[in-house]
């Protein structure tokens, strides 16, 4: 297998799990927040400010969502990567990981959260390293072979 065509598909496999984590981390924020706030925090009673909260952060995270899925549509059909959306997905990721993080060092949250923070630092390491090996390869990879 060619080099190229193996990135491609790891960069494919990345874009997959990154629609997979942020679609459903849009969903569980957006329609499940009151329930996500009883498990992962110490504060009672919830506050409809916190809910919303989460709803305005569950909309960025179907925004980044739809990144991954279309680009990861784009690669499927034209063969083409581009590392915009690595950089972007990596910085959410990173962004999100020490949020949870800092969060725990508060007091308020439950130990559970570090459980989500893991997958967000391991994709965030996953979508740098791939997006470092696109300026490798000039920002955009073609695979085609026209």
């Amino acid at each position: 297998m060619d080099e190229i065509q193996m990135y491609s598909k790891l960069v494919n496999a990345l874009l997959a799990a990154n629609t997979i984590w942020r679609g459903g981390s849009a969903f569980f924020l957006s329609f499940k927040g009151r329930g996500i706030l009883h498990r992962y925090s110490y504060v009672r009673p919830v506050g409809d400010l916190s809910v919303d909260l989460l709803k305005w952060l569950g909309g960025m995270n179907a925004a980044c969502a739809l990144l991954s899925f279309l680009g990861l549509r784009r690669s499927i059909r034209t063969q083409e990567i581009r590392g915009t959306e690595l950089w972007i997905l990596a910085a959410t990721n990173v962004t999100q990981c020490f949020c949870f993080l800092l969060s725990l060092r508060s007091g308020r949250w439950s130990r559970d959260l570090a459980k989500v923070a893991v997958p967000e630092g391991l994709l965030a390491i996953f979508n740098f390293i791939l997006a470092l090996l696109t300026l490798r390869y000039h920002r955009n990879v073609f695979i085609r072979d026209d």
